[in-house]
């Protein structure tokens, strides 16, 4: 067994395609994936939503299913072609009376091949009409894509303050605890050295029973909180993350309610979306109607066989009128 080796050269290109690789896998699935203890900022968990969630993945695929639709209506505009082939073999058999239908040893083979073409000439338009409906339909697909990027977009920016909101109230309530206790052993010694009443004590003792009630039910809302944050990414099963603190500057904009209403109007995927499927459904009324019509298609055809070689030829065309 011999063994090469690789120039320099060719060694030192394969080593960079190895590297270049290495790089590019973590790249391509960085963004679905969420390592345990990271910490996530607003614009990451947008970008994992948009592309993990189910309504995004869905609407995606509505939007191909109907591309795939257009291709359809548009195969009307082509010829079809077929072909088929066959064989038979013919033996003498007997009738229910017992008799020889054929003579003995009359056995013969029958071959038969052919191709054929057949091309709409003109169907009154049905064929155009039903690849505008297709159009329309998937224009509607993407608007509902657009439209549930923009949702997906909302609940994640809903559910990320949400929880740097509950986080904050969770600690509010932990730093509260421990100040009661702290007022609690105060009371105590106060009281223990005779300086304050029995009563400070039992208000110190209310006062951190409460806070602790306090602390648990934000616990349980902060926990709440990841929940929602999760399924907001399409990430029910994350790991443990942190969210990075955002800087919260609010934009007032001036605008009025014609002015926002009008907006409205032009710019809601889903009106849009809403808008295209009535046409469509209109464009639908025509393409039934356009079934009053007849179509008239040319076929060619040719064709060989028989029972021995060489076999015989022959070709056909014309045109139909249904």
């Amino acid at each position: 067994m011999r063994t090469e080796k690789l120039p320099g050269n060719r060694l030192a290109l394969v080593g960079c395609l190895l590297v270049c690789l290495l790089f590019a896998l973590p790249a391509n699935g960085q963004e679905g994936a969420i390592g345990k203890g990271e910490t996530l900022d607003l614009q990451r968990c947008i970008r994992i939503a948009l592309e993990r969630h189910p309504a995004v993945l869905s609407a995606a695929g509505a939007v191909k299913a109907g591309e795939s639709r257009i291709g359809q209506a548009r195969a009307n505009y082509f010829p079809q072609i077929g072909a088929s082939s066959s064989y038979t073999r013919t033996d003498p058999y007997y009738t229910p009376a017992g008799t020889v239908a054929q003579q003995a040893g009359n056995v013969y083979n029958q071959y038969g091949n052919s191709v054929s073409l057949n091309q709409t000439i003109y169907d009154f338009g049905k064929t155009s009409a039903q690849v505008d409906v297709q159009n329309l339909y998937t224009g509607s697909s993407r608007q509902d894509l657009t439209d549930a990027r923009r949702q997906i977009v909302y609940g994640v920016k809903q559910a990320y303050f949400n929880y740097l909101k509950t986080k904050k109230n969770r600690d509010v309530a932990a730093e509260t605890v421990r100040q009661f206790q702290h007022h609690l052993s105060q009371a105590q010694g106060f009281f223990e050295v005779g300086t304050k009443p029995k009563f400070d004590v039992t208000k110190a003792e209310v006062d951190l029973s409460n806070a602790k009630l306090n602390m648990i039910k934000a616990e349980n809302e902060f926990r709440i909180a990841r929940v929602n944050l999760n399924n907001a990414l399409g990430y029910p099963d994350a790991p443990e993350y942190e969210a990075a603190e955002v800087e919260f500057a609010p934009h007032p904009q001036r605008l009025d309610f014609p002015a926002a209403l009008a907006r409205a109007y032009e710019e809601r995927p889903d009106l849009k979306s809403a808008a295209a499927k009535r046409e469509a459904a209109e464009k639908s009324i025509e393409v039934a109607k356009k079934g009053y019509y007849p179509n008239l298609t040319g076929s060619a055809g040719y064709g060989w066989g028989g029972q021995e070689f060489p076999w015989d030829k022959g070709w056909n065309f014309g045109a139909t009128l249904n």
